[in-house]
C-alpha cells in the first residue's frame, strides 16, 4: 500500500512531502476517501439554483425549500418535482445579479431572503405560498436567528435606502415586529467603519463579518440590546459565499486566503498548504457565484467555485478541508449552490418516484438518504 501525504500545491514539486494533486477524493486520517458523485433527487427549477434550505415543523414533518432568480419552490417527495409556491403566483420575483436566497426557521416560520424583494415567509412543511414577512422589514442580503430575534445585515428600507454597513433585528421573539421600540427591543447598529458586511452567522451571539474585520454582538438586554465588539481588524471577508459554520467555528475566504474565526480571533488553515493553488484557480470576477457548506458527518468544509477553465462563470470546482485533521483535497464537480438538507422521507411505495427498478436505486435501501 502507498500512503499518500497531504495536499500541498503550494509547495515546490521536489521533494514536496506531500501530494501535489488530489482530486475527486476526501481528506482522511490516511490519505483519502473517495468522493461520492452528484446525483439527482429532484426536478429542475426553472434557472440556476440561488439557495436551498430543510425546515421542520413542530411535530417533524420536513420540507426542503429551493430558490431561484424567479421563483421559491417546495420540494415533493411524491412525485420529486419542485412546485412553486412563490407569493401571488409562480415566478414573483426578480432576484438581482449577484443576489442569492437566504433562509432561516424562526420557531415553525421559514424566512427567506433575496435583497431585491421583501422577506418571505412561510410555515414550515406547511402549505400554501410564501408571503411577504409582516411588521415592514427591510430588505436584507443576510438574515440570521440570534437567541430570540431574527437578525438582517446589509440593508436597504424605504426610511434611509440602502446601507451595506447596518445590522437590524426584530422585536424578542417575535419575527414580523420590526418598528423601533425599546418596548419589543427592535432596533438598528450602524458599523461605519469597516466596510460592508459580507457575512452574518446567528446563535448565542452574532458573528458579523465584514470587508475590513470580524464583529461579535451579544445579547446585553435594555437599553443597548446588543453590545458590539470589533474583535478582529487586521482582515476581514470580501466573498460571501464563502462563509460556513459550525457551532462558533466560521469559516471564510479573506484576501489572502482561508480562516477560521472562532469567536474571539482567525487561524489560518490554508497558508503554504493551498491558498496560492486557490486563487490562481479562483476565477474572481465571478466570486458571487461561489457557496460553501460544512458536512459534520464527514467532517469537512467544501466550496464550490467557478475556475479559470469555466467559461460563463458557472461554478465547475470543489475545495474540501477536512477540519479534523487539518487536510485539503478538490473535485472537478460543478454545483451552482450547496446547504446541509435532510431528505423528506418515503415509504418503500415512494420510492418509485426516484426509481421504478430497485437495482437502479442510486443509494442502497438502508442509506439515510430516504429517511
Amino acid at each position: 500500500m502507498i500512503k499518500l501525504g497531504q495536499f500541498l500545491p503550494d509547495q515546490p514539486p521536489y521533494k514536496n512531502a506531500g501530494a501535489t494533486v488530489a482530486t475527486n477524493v476526501v481528506p482522511a486520517a490516511n490519505g483519502y476517501t473517495n468522493l461520492p458523485d452528484v446525483l439527482p433527487f429532484s426536478g429542475a427549477t426553472n434557472k440556476f439554483i440561488r439557495g436551498l434550505f430543510a425546515a421542520k415543523d413542530d411535530s417533524a414533518s420536513a420540507a426542503i425549500y429551493v430558490g431561484d432568480e424567479n421563483s421559491l419552490y417546495k420540494f415533493d417527495a411524491t412525485d420529486s418535482s419542485l412546485d412553486d409556491i412563490s407569493k401571488t403566483s409562480n415566478a414573483s420575483y426578480t432576484t438581482g445579479t449577484g443576489y442569492v436566497w437566504r433562509f432561516v426557521q424562526f420557531g415553525e416560520n421559514v424566512v427567506a431572503t433575496n435583497y431585491s424583494d421583501p422577506i418571505q415567509t412561510i410555515t414550515a412543511a406547511g402549505g400554501g405560498r410564501f408571503a411577504d414577512l409582516g411588521g415592514s422589514p427591510p430588505k436584507a442580503r443576510f438574515i440570521a436567528v440570534v437567541r430570540d430575534f431574527v437578525m438582517c445585515g446589509y440593508t436597504n428600507d424605504t426610511t434611509d435606502g440602502e446601507k451595506p454597513y447596518r445590522v437590524r433585528w426584530s422585536g424578542i421573539g417575535d419575527y414580523d415586529s420590526w418598528a423601533v421600540s425599546a418596548t419589543t427591543q427592535a432596533d438598528f447598529q450602524d458599523i461605519s467603519d469597516m466596510g460592508a458586511v459580507t457575512g452574518l452567522v446567528g446563535g448565542e451571539y452574532a458573528t458579523i463579518l465584514m470587508e475590513k474585520g470580524i464583529v461579535r454582538a451579544q445579547y446585553v438586554g435594555s437599553p443597548l440590546v446588543f453590545e458590539f465588539d470589533k474583535v478582529q481588524l487586521q482582515r476581514g471577508c470580501k466573498v460571501s459565499g464563502s462563509v460556513a459554520a459550525l457551532g462558533r467555528n466560521v469559516f471564510y475566504l479573506s484576501d489572502d486566503g482561508f480562516y477560521v474565526f472562532d469567536g474571539n480571533s482567525s487561524k489560518p488553515i490554508g497558508a503554504e498548504k493551498v491558498n496560492r493553488f486557490f486563487l490562481k484557480r479562483f476565477q474572481s470576477n465571478n466570486a458571487a457565484r461561489m457557496s460553501a457548506v460544512v458536512d459534520p458527518s464527514r467532517q469537512i468544509v467544501v466550496w464550490s467555485y467557478p475556475s479559470v477553465d469555466s467559461g460563463d462563470g458557472t461554478p465547475d470546482e470543489l475545495i474540501i478541508y477536512n477540519y479534523a485533521i487539518d487536510s485539503w483535497s478538490t473535485a472537478s464537480i460543478g454545483l451552482d449552490a450547496m446547504a446541509p438538507l435532510f431528505t423528506a422521507g418515503y415509504t418503500l411505495e415512494g420510492l418509485a418516484t426516484i426509481s421504478t427498478n430497485l437495482d437502479t436505486l442510486p443509494s442502497s435501501l438502508d442509506s439515510a438518504v430516504y429517511k
